[in-house]
């Protein structure tokens, strides 16, 4: 069944309509590895400490594994593997960005937060190759003279998009 959903989730987040972003948007403007991204803000629900994981069976390399808040299995994203860069190892000082979606919670494991920034959405680049394909992603910016991924967490499960291979 798990594997099912998850070749279904791109076709249902197709027929989903998507909400266009207002001309200027929050975003908790994040570091993973050497990957700058930013969150909505409205989608995050809080940044804890990063913890112990329960493995995800037959999961793709970027989903690390599986967090227990209080008995609710979140799975946890690596969001640098997700934007294609190397696997990396877990550092004392990690976090795991915790976010809502419209079906549940998403774990986003990052290095460091750098803050709360305002981006006008009309600055988006969205003819990056990365994005061709990636549900995850709503475009790049610049945040503090660094290239910085807009990511759309609706689509950070889906499995398509750029895969980086565990190193």
């Amino acid at each position: 069944i798990e594997s099912l959903e998850q070749r279904l989730r791109p076709l249902h987040r197709a027929v989903e309509p998507d909400v266009p972003l207002p001309e200027s948007i929050e975003i908790l403007h994040c570091v993973a590895g050497a990957t700058h991204v930013g969150v909505p803000i409205e989608n995050v629900e809080r940044v804890v400490g990063i913890a112990r994981l329960s493995p995800a069976n037959d999961a793709q390399p970027w989903l690390r594994g599986l967090l227990d808040i209080r008995g609710e299995m979140i799975p946890v994203i690596d969001v640098g593997m997700r934007v294609g860069q190397p696997a990396r190892v877990v550092e004392l000082g990690d976090l795991i960005v915790i976010c809502t979606l419209r079906g549940g919670r998403i774990g986003l494991w990052i290095a460091a937060v750098l803050g709360v920034t305002q981006i006008q959405t009309a600055k988006l680049d969205r003819t990056v190759t990365e994005l061709m394909d990636a549900p995850y992603l709503h475009g790049v910016t610049v945040v503090n003279d660094h290239a910085t991924y807009l990511l759309r967490n609706e689509g950070l499960l889906d499995v398509v998009g750029p895969r980086a291979t565990e190193g």
